[in-house]
């Protein structure tokens, strides 16, 4: 399992964590566990607020390079879409935290909440746009 769902004593903090080194990449693996996850916080009584977080020094490399091929970049964004679709509606308030590297789909899920707390150090980017790739939901959460 690539991401942990970890809910506080009191049922009002729902955090959710990136586990997959070394560097977090999302794939469509990671974008069904975060959908799952995400859905049963948004079920849960008691909720109050919803934490995104990321294990190791980076929070994401970003989205899978490998997924983003012709037989499989449908699927993929298809997922990462979902996921991000599930954090802007989510019911509570939806923080996240960001250290390292932060990238790409890494980046565009970030954007998917409504509070972002980032490290002094961390680096965000979609280094995708100088291939001339446009990355379509971080064209749109910042459009």
């Amino acid at each position: 399992m690539t991401v942990r769902h970890d809910v506080s004593d009191d049922g009002a903090v729902h955090t959710i964590t990136i586990d997959k080194p070394p560097g977090n990449v999302v794939d469509i693996a990671v974008c069904a566990e975060l959908e799952r996850a995400i859905a049963t916080a948004a079920d849960a009584a008691g909720g109050k607020v919803l934490v995104l977080r990321a294990a190791g020094n980076n929070f994401s490399f970003g989205a899978s390079v490998e997924e983003h091929l012709p037989d499989t970049a449908p699927e993929m964004l298809a997922a990462l879409g979902a996921v991000i679709r599930a954090l802007v509606r989510f019911p509570y308030p939806t923080l996240v935290g960001v250290q390292g590297n932060c990238l790409g789909g890494g980046l565009e899920l970030v954007l998917g909440c409504g509070i972002v707390i980032a490290e002094e150090s961390a680096k965000l980017a979609c280094p995708e746009i100088q291939l001339g790739v446009i990355p379509p939901a971080a064209t749109a959460l910042l459009g």
